[in-house]
């Protein structure tokens, strides 16, 4: 896949747009967006170093879970992870209440991470 196309840094709450080029399904330019009105153009080290973080080696690239604690990850979807999660959340909150059951948020968080949480 060859693209290119604007998206927001992951990495914080403030919203950095950032330019990006991929060629053959790997980011080979980013760049901060010049008009944007959050960075004019600008991006932090973190930001600066988006393309080289997905190139990690290690990284994961899809969801794992685990049936115990004593076992070991798999990868599974993203449709059977959300189902474990929820699934797990609604045996906590069905054995120790509502209140056993917390977000926590920070300004790493973006709106939709947010959204999600809520």
């Amino acid at each position: 896949m060859n693209a290119t196309g604007k998206a927001i840094c992951p990495y914080c709450g403030v919203g950095c747009q950032v330019s990006l080029k991929v060629t053959d399904n790997r980011i080979t330019e980013l760049i901060g967006t010049k008009e944007s009105l959050v960075n004019h153009g600008k991006l932090c080290p973190k930001g600066a170093l988006l393309a080289p973080v997905l190139e990690l080696p290690g990284r994961l690239l899809s969801p794992q879970v685990r049936q115990n604690r004593a076992g070991d990850f798999a990868d599974v979807s993203w449709d059977e992870a959300l189902s474990h999660v929820s699934q797990r959340l609604r045996e906590i909150i069905d054995q120790y209440g509502p209140d056993s059951v917390a977000l926590y948020g920070s300004g790493q968080l973006d709106t939709e991470a947010w959204y999600l949480g809520n």
